[in-house]
């Protein structure tokens, strides 16, 4: 019996939906790891959540360029995966990184998707986000930290202008402990996570 929350939900509408979810997803894991100062985030609702997001406008440019472009490989299901690595500015090691793995679950053009699921998936995965603070390393004062997105594509997707090709950048894998994350499913795209950092060997 189809639910009463049932759509019609497009391919167009998938990607759409997922490179959202990623932009607001990368902005509350910058705000929650302290990346840049509480000041250069505004609280805003979405997905019935109270979520930070950034003011800055270097930043939302960076992200809309990002953005803009994942929007188009989600519609190719050119995309794989979205990875948020965090690094030490001065040594370059990679101290902690957000993976988002992206599978196309259906060859078809459109689905019939239940909304409400597909918000309650997306709430509980940026609830657990943004409470990742109770089992995250505390960020050092001290260490000056940024911070850099990859996009994980097929072969036969087209690398835009100005986009540079680059390997994988992992945390040490006798430092890491890595946690997994719900993810949710649009019946189109699904989303997988976890978060992996590292830990200071006794």
């Amino acid at each position: 019996m189809a639910s009463l929350q049932a759509q019609v939900l497009s391919l167009k509408g998938s990607a759409k939906m997922v490179a959202e979810f990623f932009g607001y997803a990368v902005q509350a894991i910058l705000y929650s790891r302290a990346l840049y100062p509480d000041t250069s985030f505004k609280q805003e609702q979405h997905y019935g959540l109270s979520l930070m997001v950034t003011t800055e406008e270097g930043v939302k440019t960076f992200l809309d360029n990002i953005l803009k472009q994942l929007h188009q490989w989600l519609q190719q299901r050119r995309a794989q995966k979205l990875v948020l690595s965090v690094k030490d500015v001065e040594t370059d090691e990679v101290i902690e990184t957000w993976k988002f793995n992206v599978e196309n679950v259906s060859e078809r053009e459109e689905e019939e998707a239940d909304m409400v699921k597909i918000r309650q998936g997306i709430q509980n995965l940026m609830r657990q986000i943004v409470s990742s603070v109770a089992f995250l390393p505390v960020p050092d004062d001290d260490v000056r930290r940024a911070f850099d997105l990859l996009v994980y594509t097929d072969a036969n997707a087209e690398t835009p202008p100005l986009w540079e090709e680059t390997g994988p950048q992992l945390v040490a894998h006798k430092q890491r402990e890595e946690v997994q994350l719900p993810g949710f499913s649009t019946g189109i795209h699904k989303v997988d996570a976890a978060v992996a950092y590292k830990v200071e060997l006794s």
